[in-house]
């Protein structure tokens, strides 16, 4: 249950005239008030009375009007005068006694006053019979100041309503949290302490020019009095006569010269009473105020910091999810890249190693068949020394018939060997040119397939490019950390394009030497006759470094590079000519070769393995100027 105080002015005269009685429309905030406090007051809601006053939120200042209830009802004419009254701003006993036709000091007497000295709040007994003057009858309206009553009234309040109270309570605590850290306590103690000591003066002003009137209007009346003619008694001295309206003019002036003087005490003091109330008043709700400004900004220190905690934890969790969101992401692309990785390789192996066991078949076979023909021709040599040898032993025997077969033989072979020469020579050019025919078509196929496989890779990277670059633009898109990520982006822009700036200074000026901190060669753990393995023995052979670890020809360069090694786009002697994947000839694994001589033109030799042909294959070829400027140079 709640009680609601509604305020009440109320209009008296002493005629006793019905009054309308005005639910006040207008409520001034003073310090300490709060919305929720308002809305009980006055009998409405907070959402009501911020809906009539336009108010956005639930702050406000001491010192604003709002906008409260606005209904008039007719409140009946006053038909006996109520047994007590509650002393209001102003009031004196002169006052009171008017308003309830009682003279002060019947007043003082109700209520065992020893002196007029009264407080606002207090109650005092009033008589219900109204005194008048025997001898003065006035018949007058007098229109005093508004008197504020207050009056209670008892409002029943459901569950919701406490709870919604509760909620609008909690929410003008924060609000009001909020103003006490913008105003400083002190500066509102002394506005207030200001405002006390003003309304004090102004009250003790009114209250001695009331006091003035009413010791007027108390002479007036006594001048007026009726005097009842006093019959003459037996003089004491016949001689000696008495004037009865010098007797009335002498009483009646010490009686206004009384009443002025106790208007006055009763002015100063009441004056002074109501100065020191103000005073105290002023300066216990300044030190209130203070001590509520202090309570309400440690409260709000105290939410700052529990929420700035709730933030920062709820900030780490978040931030923690999206790194461990990343990391399964990269561990999951890295797993699906390492798989696909190894399949490759694997296909690549047994490729490979079909391709190896049909080349061993092959030479196998090719040995199988020169040991039938290294032993077909001994063979016949053997036979044609035994035939000569029995020839011999024949020749006493038969010579003439021996020399006529031997130039018959003569004659013969050389007929065959001619025959034998031109169709071998015949057959030679047939196949050079079928050769040459075949070696055209095959390098036409491939240098088709590369570049289809040039163009296939260029768009299956330019795909992936494109979906990580949308993935990292979504995801950057969606950290809080953008603009860290982004200066950090830049400084990592800014050392590689110094790196480049260093490399390409570098590579302006190439050198065949190894770095101050070469990699020892060691044993070639490369596979055997691969490009590789060729070069990396070529190299040690010459006494020139080589690294051991760089993995395959396509990532020679870059390994290089990190090892310490200048790697520039000129040729020199001694150096590593390097092909990236599928460029120049080479496939997913890239290629190297070594530069045996770099002619004036511009044109290079190089030594390689394993290029166009299976593992252990060597050859060498000639690039031109142009073709040796697509390559990267180890030196």
């Amino acid at each position: 249950m709640k009680k609601t105080v509604v305020s009440v002015a109320t209009l008296t005269a002493i005629t006793g005239v019905a009054a309308t009685t005005v639910s006040a429309d207008e409520y001034k905030i003073a310090s300490g008030d709060t919305l929720w406090g308002i809305a009980n007051e006055v009998g409405t809601s907070v959402a009501d009375l911020k809906a009539d006053n336009e108010l956005t939120s639930d702050l406000i200042f001491p010192g604003d009007v709002l906008t409260v209830n606005e209904a008039e009802e007719e409140a009946p004419a006053p038909v006996e005068t109520p047994n007590t009254y509650t002393v209001q701003a102003g009031d004196t006993l002169s006052q009171i006694g008017e308003q309830f036709s009682l003279d002060y000091k019947e007043i003082m007497k109700l209520n065992n006053l020893s002196s007029d000295l009264i407080f606002v709040g207090q109650e005092l007994t009033i008589s219900g019979e109204e005194v008048a003057s025997e001898t003065v009858e006035v018949e007058e309206v007098e229109e005093v100041e508004p008197v504020q009553e207050t009056e209670e009234v008892e409002v029943n309040t459901s569950a919701n309503e406490d709870a919604e109270a509760q909620q609008a309570a909690e929410e003008q605590a924060a609000a009001e949290k909020a103003e006490a850290e913008r105003i400083a306590a002190e500066e509102q103690a002394a506005a207030e302490k200001a405002e006390a000591e003003r309304v004090a003066a102004e009250q003790a002003a009114v209250e001695a020019a009331e006091a003035e009137r009413i010791a007027a209007e108390e002479a007036a009346a006594a001048e007026e009095v009726e005097v009842e003619e006093v019959e003459e008694v037996e003089p004491v001295q016949e001689t000696e006569e008495v004037s009865v309206d010098e007797e009335a003019e002498r009483v009646a002036a010490e009686e206004q010269a009384a009443a002025e003087a106790e208007a006055e005490r009763v002015a100063a003091e009441q004056a002074a009473a109501e100065k020191a109330e103000a005073e105290r008043v002023a300066a216990e709700q300044a030190a209130a105020e203070k001590a509520e400004a202090e309570r309400v900004a440690a409260e709000q220190a105290a939410a700052e910091k529990a929420e700035a905690e709730r933030v920062a934890e709820e900030q780490a969790a978040a931030e923690k999810a999206e790194a461990e969101r990343v990391a399964e992401e990269q561990a999951a692309a890295e797993k699906a890249e390492a798989e696909r990785a190894a399949e490759e390789q694997a296909a690549a192996e047994k490729a490979e190693a079909e391709r190896v066991a049909a080349e061993q078949a092959a030479a196998e076979e090719a040995e199988a068949e020169r040991v039938a023909e290294e032993q077909a021709a001994a063979e016949k040599a053997e036979a044609e020394r035994v035939a000569e040898e029995q020839a011999a032993a024949e020749k006493a025997e038969a010579e003439r018939a021996a020399e006529e077969q031997a130039a018959a033989e003569r004659a013969e072979a050389e007929r065959v060997a001619e025959e034998q020469a031109a169709a071998e020579k015949a057959e030679a050019e047939r196949v050079a040119e079928e050769q040459a025919a075949a070696e055209k078509a095959e390098a036409e196929r491939a240098a088709e397939e590369q570049a289809a496989a040039e163009r296939a890779e260029a768009e299956r990277v330019a795909e992936e490019q494109a979906a990580a670059e949308k993935a990292e633009a979504e995801r950057a898109a969606e950290r809080a950390e953008a603009e860290r990520v982004a200066e950090e982006q830049a400084a990592a822009e800014k050392a590689e394009a110094e790196r480049a700036a260093e490399e390409q200074a570098a590579a302006a000026e190439p050198a065949a030497a190894t770095p101050a901190s070469s990699v020892s060669n060691g044993t070639n753990y490369y596979q055997w006759g691969s490009c590789a393995w060729y070069v990396f023995e070529k190299r040690s052979s010459m006494g020139l470094s080589t690294g051991n670890g760089w993995g395959d020809a396509s990532n020679w360069a870059s390994a290089a590079s990190s090892d310490g090694y200048s790697v520039g786009n000129k040729p020199a002697v001694g150096a590593i000519m390097q092909a990236p994947a599928y460029t120049n000839g080479s496939y997913g694994q890239g290629h190297v070769a070594f530069v045996e001589r770099v002619n004036g033109d511009g044109s290079i030799l190089v030594s390689e393995m394993q290029f166009g042909g299976g593992l252990g294959s060597k050859s060498t070829r000639t690039l031109s100027a142009s073709q040796a400027a697509n390559h990267n140079f180890i030196y």
